[in-house]
């Protein structure tokens, strides 16, 4: 009966380390705008009538999640930005995010981390009133790392909605907790 409850232990103890690691923590300050564009270096919004239009906003009308997303819309290409804290030289990261456009008319998006594009396309979305997901990965070269997102698309505009970073677990980290795992539960046989 010893051997079977420390075998259930090992094995809990396994899945609950490797969970952890897959999960990681999510490195983006106010990442779903819960609290408008705090922790977001924003452009400001132009003047109504003017042909070089910005307008950065955080609404509460059909969000990916929570209650509020970033609506972006300029001429110019602009950038909202956020330096990420946590970040480690060397380390491996994705970037998700949701994204949706009003109009589907293609638009053109980009992603910069450390200052190097990681992500440069005239978006067409398969329709306009969906979330998509995106996924990118990332490699940090600096002890906190700086995160823009940028746009050109007006008066049409992109929602953005849900932004994470987290880190990128090993691959060889939840092999070797199975093993280990496997290992305590044969010698408890």
């Amino acid at each position: 009966m010893a051997n079977h409850l420390w075998a259930a232990l090992a094995a809990l103890t396994t899945f609950a380390v490797a969970g952890t690691s897959w999960a990681g923590v999510n490195l983006v300050f106010n990442g779903g705008f819960e609290q408008g564009f705090a922790g977001w270096n924003v452009p400001p919004n132009a003047p109504p009538g003017n042909p070089n239009a910005a307008n950065f906003q955080t609404p509460t009308d059909s969000p990916h999640s929570g209650l509020r997303y970033a609506q972006l819309s300029s001429t110019p290409l602009l950038f909202i930005s956020q330096g990420v804290q946590g970040t480690v030289p060397g380390t491996e990261y994705e970037l998700e995010f949701w994204l949706r456009r009003v109009l589907n008319t293609p638009g053109r998006f980009m992603v910069r981390w450390e200052a190097q594009t990681v992500f440069d396309q005239f978006v067409l979305l398969p329709d306009n009133t969906s979330w998509h997901q995106f996924s990118i990965p990332l490699a940090s070269n600096f002890s906190g790392s700086f995160l823009e997102f940028g746009q050109m698309t007006f008066p049409n505009e992109f929602h953005i909605d849900s932004i994470s970073v987290r880190q990128v677990p090993s691959p060889s980290a939840v092999p070797l907790f199975a093993i280990g795992g496997l290992i305590v539960f044969r010698r408890r046989r």
